[in-house]
């Protein structure tokens, strides 16, 4: 099954709750699917991993990455989508193609698990939302080893996300800083005993956007047909089993928004396209 879950930038929009997590439940007029634990988060918590690297100026300096096939980092072998291999390209090249191995080797070797782990949070990950309904958030655990570093910068491993919480990741790269999710009056949240957290600010946001850009103009999701001004990240998260959950958020026009089909496999030939045809119909 597939969900959309849209925010616009700048403003508050929803809540969501841990999975697995007691109910801290605030007013619950409703409950819908698509706030629901999605599990792995996959290729698109590789957003914030983008944002931590650029913060780094290390990373800022280099001219080009390396977008291998398969390789072995911290004892753990990461894979490309159908083992693709870059060779030499840029940092937004990597990112465009959605190279895992990029980032699992930066990850490893340059940025660390306590930056990684910061970034997340930057961008919503662990924060208690409370938008006034039931909803999961997400969860990043700090990497214990090498190789659960290896896979959370890729979003695999531990990481959890759900459509909700990657539609305000989005809007916080768009708008340049994080802001909890919200559906009804802050006076409601109250009184239902929720309490949304502040705002976070994104640094390297703006580069960020670029990086987004280039995913719908000439990288994983340039195929899908998306409507201009589009900026986005496509995920295709590995579950077991052969199984995959495809993912795309992105952000036009003033509206953020995720597209999660539970076990539907490739991000940019399923959630991308399905993306345009919820774009499209919004004129």
């Amino acid at each position: 099954m597939g969900h959309a879950a849209g925010d616009r930038p700048g403003r508050d929009a929803g809540r969501a709750r841990r999975p697995g997590a007691p109910g801290r439940r605030p007013a619950r007029p409703l409950r819908r699917r698509d706030h629901q634990p999605a599990g792995r988060g996959g290729r698109p918590d590789r957003v914030g991993d983008r944002a931590a690297r650029r913060w780094r100026a290390a990373a800022a300096r280099e001219a080009f990455r390396r977008g291998e096939g398969p390789q072995d980092t911290a004892q753990r072998t990461i894979r490309n989508d159908e083992d693709h291999a870059l060779g030499r390209t840029t940092l937004r090249g990597a990112f465009a193609a959605s190279c895992n191995t990029t980032f699992s080797r930066l990850a490893v070797e340059r940025l660390g698990a306590e930056k990684l782990a910061a970034s997340a949070r930057r961008f919503g990950f662990g924060a208690r939302l409370a938008p006034g309904v039931d909803a999961a958030d997400g969860s990043f655990p700090g990497p214990e080893s090498g190789a659960e570093l290896a896979e959370a910068a890729i979003g695999q491993g531990r990481v959890q996300a759900s459509p909700l919480l990657m539609a305000s990741v989005a809007a916080a790269a768009a708008d340049g800083s994080w802001r909890s999710p919200r559906l009804l009056a802050p006076k409601l949240i109250r009184e239902g005993g929720g309490a949304a957290p502040d705002p976070r600010p994104v640094p390297g946001a703006s580069a960020l956007r670029t990086m987004m850009r280039a995913v719908v103009t000439g990288g994983t999701a340039a195929g899908a047909g998306l409507p201009g001004g589009t900026a986005g990240k496509t995920g295709t998260a590995e579950i077991g089993g052969g199984r995959s959950h495809a993912w795309f958020i992105g952000y036009r026009d003033g509206i953020a928004f995720s597209v999660f089909v539970e076990a539907g496999g490739s991000g940019p030939k399923v959630a991308a396209p399905l993306a345009a045809r919820f774009l499209k119909a919004m004129g």
